[in-house]
């Protein structure tokens, strides 16, 4: 069902990506190998991240339209065009069924997006700003400072710091 698709979307990005030389690609493989593998990990545990049962259809398909291209310009009008909704009971349905605003689980998914390249590379922090779909570097670091407590820099130096503490 959804997690095929989803699936087969991440692994024709590898594919696409690994075809290519464009700037960060080998970034982008890898955090694509990393979303896939804490996928499947979830699935394994009885955890995954699916929309239950009980979701409006619409939901499921906006939720899939949000995972496939949160990291692109997204609204709610034009995400409500993709289900074939109005946007207002589509913000309506997607509060109730994921208990998030819709603005707030997309801005949530870049900012997990971006930790984990923080985390895995060493691209610069405007790079990966503007790779996980944030407009605005300002906008980008205070999120983040509200998400995780830290600066995207100071996250990316704790990461280094533990680096260079293993053996």
């Amino acid at each position: 069902g959804d997690e095929c698709e989803r699936m087969q979307f991440h692994f024709e990005g590898l594919w696409r990506e690994a075809q290519g030389d464009a700037p960060g690609y080998a970034m982008m493989i890898q955090a694509t190998l990393e979303q896939i593998l804490i996928t499947l990990a979830r699935q394994q545990n009885g955890a995954a991240n699916e929309p239950p049962a009980l979701h409006h259809p619409a939901v499921q398909k906006a939720l899939l339209y949000i995972d496939h291209h949160f990291r692109e310009p997204l609204s709610l009008k034009s995400l409500a065009e993709q289900v074939h909704l109005a946007p207002n009971y589509l913000s309506e349905l997607f509060q109730r069924s994921t208990g998030m605003a819709f603005s707030s689980y997309l801005q949530d998914m870049r900012l997990r997006f971006a930790l984990a390249l923080l985390q895995s590379s060493n691209v610069s922090i405007t790079e990966i700003c503007y790779t996980a779909g944030f407009s605005n570097q300002s906008h980008f670091t205070r999120a983040f400072r509200k998400k995780f407590g830290i600066s995207p820099r100071e996250s990316r130096r704790l990461r280094a710091d533990s680096a260079q503490e293993r053996p």
